[in-house]
């Protein structure tokens, strides 16, 4: 982790350049190893899920107007809404976030909260936050909670059946392949958009710049003639021109120590939410620069998140409440037998 800090120091950027880059990778370890410290119970999650939902939904009253402008001029061959947010993939990743954090909230305090206005509420949002993926048409938002959703119901299914979970998952195997490479072949390799993030071929980097990146950049004034990789969108791409092989290093072992620590994570409920969230962002972070961009809400409520449910030990539920996932997989198993 250290790696990011010290190829900051080596780029050949001004001081305050140098800070900043520096400052940046500061926050985003504070949030990705001290993250229990930030949300390190359930009230906090609520109290971050109510919030962003209600900025998101403030944003959209205050710019409902410009809902029928961006109707009648199709986004980048695409209609798509995204009212006063910058991108329409900025709204797609914030619904998408919320899904998460509500779907946990549901699962973990599904017996407290059951018919009461909370639950409504965390529905609503849920059902809402589906819609503004529907409308905004992020794709890598969709993808990203479909990885996120398809964990939790194979979790379930396990405990259902542990027979039908081998069934189910050994017939998805194939299933899940011939349907990514069709999609790779018919879709993604013909879409200008995504193949755009794949452009290598302006690779001009010098040993120096190879080995500890560029420093920060913004995304909209990329210097292609200089680019070690590609456009700014694909996070492996951006982390490399930013941060070169030292900060791709720096990423490994952070994410590592995660999925290090989530595996022995003694509440098993946490480590499957915690396993479908981290699985949810690196398949993000193919389409979008999720983990290398701490200005957006989806990585700072995310990696915070993924963080507590790692480090925290059965802080976020009581050894004597069922869950969701025990209490519908109960039942279903009751009605199997």
């Amino acid at each position: 982790m250290l790696a990011l800090i010290f190829s900051c120091m080596l780029q050949q950027t001004s001081i305050v350049d140098k800070a900043s880059s520096a400052f940046f990778y500061l926050i985003l370890i504070s949030w990705t190893q001290f993250g229990d410290l930030i949300i390190s119970n359930m009230s906090d999650l609520s109290s971050a899920t109510f919030g962003l939902f209600a900025a998101e939904l403030m944003t959209i009253c205050l710019t409902w107007s410009l809902r029928a402008q961006q109707l009648a001029s199709p986004y980048s061959t695409r209609v798509r809404v995204f009212w006063g947010f910058t991108h329409p993939n900025m709204i797609g990743s914030l619904a998408e976030i919320l899904i998460f954090a509500a779907l946990t909230l549901l699962i973990l305090q599904w017996k407290k909260i059951f018919r009461t206005i909370k639950w409504y509420a965390l529905l609503i949002i849920a059902v809402q936050s589906v819609y503004i993926i529907k409308v905004s048409d992020s794709r890598t938002s969709l993808f990203s909670t479909i990885v996120f959703v398809g964990f939790l119901a194979l979790e379930w299914l396990r405990r259902v059946s542990k027979k039908w979970f081998l069934f189910v998952l050994i017939s998805l195997l194939p299933v899940v392949t011939l349907v990514a490479v069709n999609f790779v072949q018919s879709y993604l390799l013909n879409d200008v958009a995504f193949m755009s993030r794949l452009n290598f071929g302006l690779m001009k980097a010098t040993p120096l710049t190879a080995l500890v990146g560029n420093g920060m950049v913004s995304n909209a004034d990329l210097n292609m003639s200089n680019m070690n990789g590609a456009h700014g969108e694909m996070a492996a791409a951006l982390l490399f021109y930013k941060n070169g092989i030292s900060g791709i290093i720096g990423y490994v072992a952070i994410f590592g120590n995660l999925w290090l620590h989530l595996r022995v994570q003694a509440n098993h409920l946490q480590k499957i939410i915690g396993a479908a969230l981290l699985s949810a962002i690196l398949v993000g972070s193919i389409g979008e620069a999720y983990i290398v961009n701490i200005t957006n809400v989806f990585p700072m409520l995310g990696l915070i998140l993924l963080s507590s449910l790692t480090y925290n030990q059965n802080i976020f539920q009581s050894n004597f409440e069922r869950n969701l996932l025990d209490e519908s997989a109960y039942q279903a198993t009751e009605e199997y037998n």
